[in-house]
């Protein structure tokens, strides 16, 4: 009796493991199926993500709009004009708010004024106008500050390569619940163009598959795959109602023409 209870120990505590093991296995590949599998994406190569911004729009009627935008040279930030614009009322309040690489979560940096919009482009520029911390409450700037606006802040006429992006992966910024930016990735579906006055095509923008709250994307913006900005999401004249990623030449036009009515100085042009 004691040789045969000494044999079903042994047995046991040879097969335990492989059960355990094997339950262990079972239950990761049951919560597999729950949860959805992202791709991960190597952000050392991308470090557009810290130019990338949260804004935060309220208006005096007591709504609130949110989306995204680019930190640009000089305190600047480009958006979409569908975030900067409700039933005729022109913002009350805009923050952005940004994620640094020392520190994970997305955090308020800056309160804005809206210093241009042309809505038939889909574009506005912001302007920083006082620093905050991190619940949004002014306060003077800080090195914090200065690291995120002179190391990460994009130069919109940076030159781009010239290659058609339609079947191209492209990068763009979305929000992790950890209230953390993520990068993933997309590809633009079709060209988008008009003829002009002088019958020259004018390619305006690509379209996407989009989500159902496409609403809280607009001000995106999206990224090759060597990290050169290329243009944002936003609703134009000629896109028929529908977002569109409007072309980084688009948005060059659109600040060259406020650089002449002297509403921006010192802005790079390269």
């Amino acid at each position: 009796m004691k040789t045969f209870f000494s044999t079903l120990c042994i047995v046991f505590f040879l097969l335990a493991p492989a059960y355990f093991w094997a339950s262990e296995d079972t239950l990761e590949e049951d919560e597999a199926n729950l949860t959805p599998i992202v791709e991960p994406i190597e952000q050392k190569h991308f470090d557009w993500i810290y130019s990338a911004a949260l804004i935060m729009v309220y208006f005096n009627d007591g709504s609130l709009k949110q989306g995204f935008g680019l930190l640009l040279q000089n305190g600047l930030y480009l958006t979409s004009s569908n975030l900067t614009y409700q039933a005729g009322l022109y913002p009350k309040k805009i923050f952005a708010k940004m994620q640094d690489d020392s520190a994970k979560p997305i955090m308020c940096v800056a309160l804005l004024d809206l210093q241009a919009m042309d809505s038939s482009k889909g574009l506005s520029l912001l302007k920083t106008s006082a620093f905050t911390d991190s619940h949004c409450k002014i306060r003077p700037e800080s090195y914090y500050h200065r690291r995120i606006y002179n190391k990460y802040a994009q130069n919109i006429f940076a030159p781009t390569s010239d290659q058609k992006l339609i079947s191209q992966e492209i990068y763009f910024p979305t929000i992790q619940n950890l209230y953390t930016f993520e990068i993933q990735k997309t590809t633009p579906k079709n060209e988008k163009s008009y003829y002009d006055k002088q019958n020259q095509k004018i390619v305006y923008g690509y379209s996407l598959e989009l989500e159902a709250d496409y609403e809280t994307d607009y001000g995106r913006p999206y990224f090759d795959k060597e990290g050169k900005f290329i243009g944002i999401l936003s609703v134009t004249n000629y896109s028929n109602g529908m977002p569109i990623i409007v072309t980084k030449k688009i948005a060059q036009d659109f600040i060259n023409a406020i650089k002449k009515k002297n509403i921006i100085i010192n802005l790079a042009n390269k």
